[in-house]
C-alpha cells in the first residue's frame, strides 16, 4: 500500500539475533499491519532457534536516552507493545513513562501492550521481577497478554487450582489488580488439539480457538501476536476487533513460517495482512450462545439492488423512532425493516429485522425464527462478524458509513471531523478489510449488503461496483 498513512507504533523488546523474536519480528509485524514502528531496545540477547545463551539489559541512560528521542521527533504515538525486560532499572524506566504519559493524557494516552516474558520457549531470559511490580503494570497497561505458564506464575496458581476454578477466574484476577483487559494464550499447552486463547475484561469473556499445527510450532509467535495487537490499536480497530485480526495473522504466520520446515521451531512467517477465510479462528462469546439458528435465507439482491427496491428499505436508530413511525410503515409495501428490537413487528408488515451486537439475545432469535423472519446481522468489524456467522443468519450487513469505522481514529488531527479526508486517507483499509470480509462471509454462503456514507463523493468505492449497497 503506497496511498497510506502509517500510524506510530513504539516498540520495547529485547533484540533477538536470530531475527525471529523481539523487536525484530515485533518491526516485521508492525509493518505488516499497516503501522510504523519505533524500536527501543531493552536488550540484547545471543539467542538460537533452541537455546538462549545471554541477555545483556540496555544501559539505563541510553533506554531512557531513546525514549526521550522518540516522544521528542514523534507527536503522536497512539500504541506500544512492551516484550523483555531483563533488569529492574529498564523496568522502572518504563513504567514511570507510562505513568507520565497517563497523567498528561488522561483520555488518549498511549494504548500498552504489555507481554509479561518471564522465560523464553528456549531457555531462561531471566526477566525483570515483574510480579513485584504487576499492580503498577497493569494499571498503565491497555491489554496484558501472558501464555498460560506465566499467567498462573503471576497469579500464583497451582495446576490444582486452575482446574479447579478455571480460566475465567484466571483472567479476573488480573482485573482485580488493575488490567482493563487480559488475554492469556493457551497454545503452549502440548496435549490440546486446539490453540485456545482467552480474552477476559469487565464487559467480554470469549475464547479463540484454532486447530493446533503438527510440530513444535514457531519462534517468535508471542511476540508477533502483541506486537499485531498494538498495531492494529494505532490503526483504531477496537480491542477486541486488534486480538481476532492478530491471532488470525500469527496463524498464518505459523503455517507459512519465515523459513523452511526442517529447522527447530522456524520463525513465524510475516506474510502481509492478507487473510483468507480458512485463516480465522472461532469465536466463541460466553455471553451469547454459539447456536446455530438455520434463518430463512434471503437472496439479497432481490431486495437491494434497484432503487425502487431501496425504496422499501428502513433504517431506524432507536426504538422510539421505530414506533413513532409505525403508522407511516403499516402497509403490504414494507418488505425489510432495520432496527435494533423486535418488539412489534408484527404490528406492521415486515418480512425481516436486522440486529446489532447487544440484541444477539436468545429470546430475540427465537421470536424471530418463530415468525419466520428474515434474521439480519449489522456488524462493524471482525468480532462482530465472527459472532454473526456462528447464528447462520439469513444475510449480513456490513456497516460501511465513516461514523462507524473502527479505524476512524485520526493519523492527523486535522482529518478528525472531515469525511471526505477520511475516506481518502483510510481508502486503503476499506479495501483490504472488505476482502477478508467477503472472504469469510461467501466462504460460509452468507449474502451481505453495505451501508455506506449517501455522500456519494466520498472515497474511492470502486471495490464496491458489484455489491449491494444502501447509501445512507
Amino acid at each position: 500500500m503506497t496511498d497510506m498513512v502509517r500510524p506510530l507504533t513504539l516498540v520495547i523488546a529485547g533484540l533477538d539475533s536470530g531475527g525471529g523474536a523481539g523487536i525484530t519480528a515485533d518491526m516485521l509485524t508492525i509493518h505488516d499491519m499497516g503501522a510504523y514502528g519505533l524500536p527501543c531496545v531493552s536488550a540484547l540477547t545471543s539467542q538460537s532457534l533452541k537455546n538462549v545463551y545471554s541477555v545483556k539489559a540496555t544501559d539505563k541512560s541510553l533506554f531512557d536516552e531513546t525514549l526521550k528521542v522518540i516522544v521528542g521527533d514523534f507527536e503522536k504515538i497512539y500504541a506500544c507493545k512492551v516484550g523483555l525486560v531483563s533488569h529492574r532499572d529498564i523496568l522502572e524506566s518504563t513504567l514511570t513513562f507510562f505513568e507520565d504519559d497517563k497523567k498528561s493524557h488522561p483520555q488518549d494516552g498511549i494504548k500498552v501492550v504489555w507481554d509479561p516474558v518471564l522465560n523464553a520457549t528456549a531457555g531462561n531470559l531471566e526477566s525483570a521481577d515483574l510480579k513485584g511490580s504487576l499492580s503498577r503494570i497493569l494499571k498503565v497497561t491497555t491489554l496484558f497478554t501472558p501464555n498460560l505458564p506465566e499467567a498462573l506464575t503471576l497469579a500464583s496458581w497451582d495446576e490444582e487450582r486452575f482446574l479447579r476454578e478455571g480460566i475465567r477466574k484466571l483472567g479476573e484476577y488480573f482485573l482485580d489488580k488493575g488490567a482493563k483487559a487480559v488475554l492469556i494464550k493457551g497454545g503452549h499447552l502440548q496435549k490440546a488439539v486446539l490453540a485456545k486463547d482467552t480474552f477476559v475484561s469487565k464487559d467480554s469473556f470469549f475464547e479463540l480457538s484454532k486447530e493446533k499445527i503438527k510440530g513444535d510450532g514457531a519462534h517468535g509467535g508471542g511476540c508477533a501476536l502483541s506486537s499485531a495487537i498494538a498495531a492494529a490499536l494505532s490503526l483504531g480497530y477496537s480491542l477486541e476487533d486488534a486480538v481476532i485480526l492478530a491471532k488470525t495473522y500469527v496463524y498464518r504466520g505459523i503455517l507459512h513460517p519465515a523459513i523452511p520446515f526442517n529447522l527447530y521451531r522456524p520463525p513465524v512467517g510475516h506474510n502481509g495482512f492478507n487473510f483468507e477465510a480458512a485463516d480465522f479462528p472461532r469465536l466463541i462469546e460466553h455471553k451469547i450462545p454459539a447456536k446455530k439458528f438455520s434463518f430463512k435465507a434471503l437472496a439479497v439482491d432481490e431486495y437491494f439492488k434497484s432503487e425502487a427496491q431501496l425504496e422499501n428499505f428502513y433504517f431506524f436508530r432507536n426504538e422510539n423512532m421505530f414506533l413513532e413511525n409505525m403508522p407511516a410503515l403499516n402497509s403490504k409495501a414494507v418488505s425489510l425493516v432495520i432496527l435494533d428490537d423486535e418488539a412489534n413487528l408484527t404490528r406492521i408488515k415486515a418480512k425481516g429485522i436486522i440486529l446489532k451486537r447487544a440484541f444477539l439475545k436468545t429470546d430475540n432469535l427465537e421470536y424471530i425464527k418463530e415468525h419466520g423472519l428474515y434474521l439480519g446481522v449489522l456488524v462493524h468489524g471482525v468480532y462482530d462478524l465472527l459472532l454473526a456467522l456462528n447464528l447462520n443468519p439469513s444475510f449480513v450487513v456490513l456497516d460501511y458509513r465513516f461514523e462507524y469505522l473502527s479505524y476512524k481514529i485520526s493519523v492527523n488531527p486535522d482529518y478528525e471531523n472531515d469525511v471526505y479526508k477520511d475516506a481518502k486517507l483510510y481508502s486503503p483499509f476499506l479495501r483490504r478489510d472488505f476482502r477478508w470480509m467477503q472472504s469469510l462471509l461467501t466462504s460460509n454462503n452468507i449474502p451481505f449488503i453495505v451501508l455506506r456514507n449517501s455522500v456519494s463523493a466520498v472515497g474511492p468505492w470502486a471495490f464496491l461496483e458489484d455489491v449491494p449497497c444502501v447509501e445512507v
